[in-house]
């Protein structure tokens, strides 16, 4: 583990830190700050250097030190104040010298019997042994010594417009493909290409995407969800993010109608959309409409591999409006790829190979959780209002105790409340969500939320 010393300068509080071969940078320099903040080294409420004067200290790129802030905000370590700064948070519990840094995704809490959460897959599912036997034939090629352009690997990023052509109907043009590590690197790109000062995002959404933008400063503009998806904002914006396949939490599939409105806005502001796939290869409807990349010039499409392959499959791409691809391509000139050769080499071929019929097991596996889940829920206690995408159903109880959460957590239940994802305003909708529990686990979990709820009910 790295050590961070503060430097002898008297008006900022920057740090010296080695960094080791062969490891990121970016964990490595959020892994040494967070150490240091659980040390007591940094206290609560101590300043950090600008992202600036780090990277120019350090000697490492300003997008390193931004994806690490970015990660420690996402953690809880630091938080930020606008136009001040960023600052250690006052809540950081103390943990020993040895910490690591990880992310929730590779936490698994055997504290709970039941996870009803959607963020992370059924870990039965994930391809491990064919990911395998890829990553161990590219390493017999030995054919994996050269460095990646840029936006990534060709081989990757004709399979990825192969599979989007094949599978939503999008036309990709491979010059507009650009690989990254993760979603979070992508969006702080868009945002410093469009120069976008004002953006909305849906709520109730991914909390996320609030922490991204607030790290860049910029205002936010929070749009409520209706039938149709996100509603139009009533003021100018430069940039709109929406989930239109399979809208989070809700699981609500955008009208063709929003579709064209969204697209109108955009264009009579000149702003542009982001347009996030999520949950689009897991859709209980299928794709009759076009996607908003393939109707408007002004859309960004972005997409994950971590659901549909596995939570540590960090491997994201996006689709560049053609008309800001040559922009693009001069901003970052020079610039190292985040994700390793092997690594694009491996999905290349997986998805060329073995991607279609994994993810058809996967919607097998999830149909039958789903189902599972409908059949054993009691609908005396529970309408259900949203039940189209493959990893959640969304239910209203018609009898809400007083602090549920915790009865639910005391009996072993990890289940999400649509209010842990509104800005503003207050939902008593639950998401029961199935990627990750075991088939097995569900019925047992439902007769257990359901013996909650009655009791209460009839207590």
């Amino acid at each position: 583990m790295p050590v961070l010393k503060k430097d002898m300068v008297p008006d900022m509080n920057l740090f010296t830190l080695e960094f080791t071969k062969n490891k990121s940078k970016t964990n490595e320099l959020a892994e040494a700050i967070a150490n240091d903040i659980n040390t007591n080294k940094l206290k609560k409420n101590d300043k950090l250097p600008s992202k600036r004067a780090l990277a120019n200290h350090l000697g490492i790129s300003l997008n390193t030190v931004i994806n690490a802030y970015l990660l420690l905000l996402s953690e809880g370590y630091i938080y930020s104040i606008e136009k001040k700064g960023y600052f250690v948070s006052d809540n950081v519990l103390i943990k020993n010298t040895n910490h690591r840094l990880i992310s929730n995704k590779d936490i698994k809490n055997d504290n709970y019997l039941f996870s009803f959460k959607t963020s992370n897959i059924d870990s039965t599912l994930i391809p491990t042994n064919t990911l395998k036997k890829i990553y161990n034939d590219i390493l017999k090629d030995n054919n994996y010594f050269y460095k990646t352009d840029f936006s990534g690997e060709t081989s990757l990023k004709e399979a990825i417009c192969q599979y989007l052509y094949e599978v939503k109907g999008i036309q990709a043009n491979i010059d507009d493909v650009i690989i990254s590590s993760g979603i979070d690197t992508l969006i702080l790109q868009i945002i410093k290409l469009t120069n976008a000062n004002i953006i909305a995002i849906e709520n109730p959404g991914y909390k996320k995407i609030e922490t991204i933008i607030k790290y860049t400063e910029k205002r936010i503009v929070y749009q409520n969800i209706d039938n149709e998806g996100i509603t139009i904002p009533n003021e100018a914006v430069d940039l709109i993010y929406t989930t239109p396949y399979s809208q989070f939490p809700l699981g609500i599939k955008m009208s063709n109608h929003r579709k064209n409105d969204l697209i109108n806005y955009a264009k009579a502001n000149k702003g542009y959309i982001i347009e996030d796939s999520f949950d689009s290869d897991f859709t209980l409807k299928p794709f009759i409409t076009k996607a908003l990349y393939s109707m408007s010039d002004s859309v960004f499409y972005i997409e994950s591999f971590s659901r549909s392959i596995s939570p540590s499959f960090r491997i994201s791409f996006m689709l560049l409006p053609p008309k800001l691809s040559t922009k693009y391509k001069a901003l970052h000139k020079g610039f190292s790829n985040p994700v390793s050769t092997i690594e694009q080499l491996v999905l290349a071929k997986y998805i060329s190979t073995s991607f279609f019929s994994h993810i058809n097991r996967l919607r097998v596996s999830l149909r039958k959780k789903r189902e599972l889940i409908i059949e054993t829920l009691d609908l005396s206690l529970f309408d259900i209002l949203y039940d189209q995408s493959y990893l959640a159903i969304i239910v209203r109880p018609k009898y809400i105790p007083l602090n549920i959460k915790e009865i639910l957590l005391s009996n072993k239940i990890d289940i999400s409340f649509i209010n842990d994802f509104m800005y503003n305003g207050k939902s008593d909708l639950i998401m029961i969500g199935y990627s990750e529990i075991a088939f097995d686990k569900i019925k047992e979990g439902i007769i257990l939320l359901n013996n909650i709820f009655r009791r209460k009910r009839d207590a």
